[in-house]
Formats: C-alpha cells, structure tokens, sequence
C-alpha cells in the first residue's frame, strides 16, 4: 500500500529496504532541498485528496477484505 501512495503522490523515494539503500535515499534528499519540498507538497496534496478518512476506509476495506457496512 505504501508503494501505490508514493508512487501515485511522487511524494518520496521507494528504496529497498537495507541500510545502504536506506542511507542513500536519506544523503540524496538532504542533498535536494528544492525537490525534497516538492516531494512534501506532493504527498500533502495527495493525502489531502485521497487519504480523507471517508474516502479511504472504503478502500481499506476492500484490501482487507470486510464488506463495507
């Protein structure tokens, strides 16, 4: 689910979860402020649209499998 929400948003880098790949993502973006802001705009603007509680727990739901009721 999480990589469907960064991956939609562009709001941050998926990385593969080890420590050097992890260190990575973290040097790149403290290198980049310019587009670490535009990564925190995106995902702030995406979970305003997307992740409102009545929007989302529909779908979360679904994922889990429990009928909506």
């Amino acid at each position: 689910m999480q990589e469907k929400f960064v991956s939609e948003s562009e709001g941050g880098m998926l990385v593969d979860w080890n420590s050097e790949s992890i260190a990575g993502a973290v040097c790149t973006l403290a290198q980049d402020f310019d587009n670490l802001d535009r990564m925190k705009e995106n995902a702030r603007n995406y979970a305003l649209v997307h992740l409102q509680y009545s929007n989302y727990l529909g779908e979360f739901k679904k994922l889990i499998g429990v009928a909506n009721g």
